[in-house]
């Protein structure tokens, strides 16, 4: 179905994201001047160690790794925990009323672009208090919050 500019909605909207992408230098290839080789070995189960953080976490779902070697890491009930490699010890950073049902509640975690000098921390969470009758997800009520 044309949009009524004789165009198709999907090559129009194609068009646009293109147009959107930054030009590569002259003579490379867009795709092959942003991919790097394989690392040999990279995906050898062997070169990796399991190393057990939380040997009892509830509903754990996103962890992020600072240079500094401590880990990040939520449960969807809304706690942030910290994992210190220096004696292998959890502290609880904090915690965030979340709303629970269905799907909702702590979803994600990142650590700020320039967390080695601010320390910020970025949270993707579905804030506590919806209307009992909305239960579909709402970009709207999710918020971000440093910790």
């Amino acid at each position: 179905m044309a949009d009524g500019h004789g165009t198709q909605p999907r090559a129009h909207a194609r068009e646009l994201f293109r147009a959107a992408l930054p030009s590569p230098p002259a003579g490379r290839n867009p795709i092959r001047g942003r991919c790097q080789t394989g690392r040999p070995g990279s995906t050898v189960d062997a070169n990796y160690q399991k190393v057990i953080l939380d040997s009892n976490p509830s509903d754990p779902l996103e962890l992020a790794v600072a240079q500094d070697g401590r880990v990040f890491y939520i449960e969807r009930a809304g706690n942030v925990k910290i994992w210190k490699p220096q004696n292998s010890s959890i502290v609880m950073a904090g915690h965030i009323d979340v709303e629970t049902q269905i799907e909702d509640g702590l979803l994600g975690i990142t650590l700020d672009n320039g967390f080695v000098t601010n320390n910020w921390l970025y949270l993707f969470y579905s804030r506590a208090g919806r209307l009992p009758n909305n239960t579909s997800p709402d970009l709207r009520q999710w918020e971000t919050r440093w910790i």
